[in-house]
């Protein structure tokens, strides 16, 4: 089953190159299927042959004998607005609060890209939901951070048994605001410097998103710099 997803996972490392994950929720067939995504970085060749990166989940919450991690792929997201791509993967089989409740983990990208293990997790809330079946991230309120759908394949809605839910986790925690991330990066932009890092010439650029409030066009920005451990 690799390849069941193939999604461009926007800049996860900051690097100025697209990335790519590619699932494989089935494997193995047996004894379960708890499923993987690999995530391979871009460079100036193209994306890289062996993967950057190999998203998974623990195999023991396979309880009814499946997780099904990658079926649901959501890339080219921004949950925290710190200008490095975020992956959203879905379990659809988990059983976490019920057979088949399903789960949702969220890679959170930096310099060193795509951690293993997910930073954040949305958990499926009734059994045979199926919720992470597909995912998706888009800035539904405007407020620059990228929220997170997550479709139930089986969720009920109000009266209606199994007929299929899509919910909605708002980016930045729900609490809206105006993101203005800030990303330093050598003043060649061939690489980002970590926070604490040096350049590695006597400049760095600096690249900032930032949305004016009741929509002004002009803006003022104040920084202020210091050496080192000042």
């Amino acid at each position: 089953s690799y390849g069941y997803v193939l999604r461009g996972a926007g800049d996860v490392d900051g690097d100025g190159f697209g990335d790519l994950a590619v699932s494989s929720p089935f494997w193995p067939n047996s004894p379960s299927q708890c499923g993987f995504v690999n995530v391979h970085h871009g460079a100036p060749a193209g994306p890289s042959t062996a993967p950057s990166a190999v998203l998974t989940l623990d195999c023991s919450m396979a309880t009814s004998g499946a997780l099904r991690y990658g079926f649901g792929v959501g890339g080219a997201a921004d949950f925290d607005a710190d200008g490095f791509s975020d992956l959203a993967v879905g379990a659809p089989a988990a059983d976490t609060a019920d057979r088949y409740a399903g789960w949702v983990g969220i890679h959170r990208g930096d310099p060193a890209g795509l951690p293993a293990t997910a930073d954040a997790t949305w958990v499926g809330v009734n059994k045979y939901d199926y919720t992470g079946r597909t995912t998706s991230a888009a800035d539904v309120d405007g407020d620059g951070h990228s929220d997170l759908l997550a479709f139930a394949h089986f969720g009920s809605l109000n009266t209606h048994p199994q007929a299929g839910r899509l919910d909605l986790r708002l980016g930045n925690g729900g609490a809206g605001g105006r993101g203005a991330a800030v990303r330093i990066r050598q003043a060649d932009d061939s690489a980002p410097i970590a926070t604490g890092g040096l350049s590695a010439t006597g400049g760095f650029r600096w690249i900032q998103q930032v949305h004016p409030l009741f929509g002004f066009g002009r803006l003022r920005l104040q920084v202020e710099a210091k050496p080192p451990g000042v």
